[in-house]
């Protein structure tokens, strides 16, 4: 039997109301006319992931994400032993995926409409070829604490095994 090493967090509901008329019962899902929006909190930032129809799915593409974000000290919505935890870490980060998407939606917006900086209607060479960056310093440290946490994870698998 394998050990559980992220337990799920029970949602807390305020207000005598609350169950009855809106919300979910899941950590990070909520709904969004018929369908189910996925949002984390981030420091004080909330970041949209998506939505989709089935709430349940929901649950786990916000376990993935909060996750990778904050790692072991997140409140996450089922519980994790030490290899689906593993799996999930090496997963392409959603929300690296979703600031793809916004900054590509950004600049095909930008050549639709002829916008650039700056008022200009042609872009500047280095602007189409290199793709801009939204990595902060507090991502690269988050980054870095993932990279030593995930090493210390295979060590302590890699023990097991042998």
């Amino acid at each position: 039997m394998e050990d559980t090493v992220v337990k799920s967090a029970q949602k807390i509901n305020h207000g005598r109301f609350h169950n009855k008329y809106r919300g979910s019962i899941y950590r990070g899902v909520s709904r969004n006319g018929k369908a189910w929006q996925i949002l984390i909190m981030i420091d004080t930032e909330k970041i949209y992931l998506c939505t989709t129809n089935d709430p349940d799915q929901a649950a786990q593409l916000y376990d993935v994400a909060i996750v990778q974000a904050k790692g072991l000290s997140s409140k996450v919505n089922f519980k994790y032993s030490k290899d689906e935890l593993l799996a999930l870490l090496f997963e392409k980060s959603i929300v690296q995926v979703k600031k793809e998407k916004v900054e590509q939606d950004q600049v095909k917006q930008r050549k639709l409409f002829g916008i650039y900086q700056h008022g200009r209607t042609e872009p500047k060479p280095e602007e189409e070829e290199k793709p801009s960056s939204i990595d902060s310093s507090s991502d690269s440290q988050k980054a870095t604490s993932l990279h030593l946490f995930l090493n210390k994870l295979k060590n302590e698998t890699s023990e097991e095994q042998q």
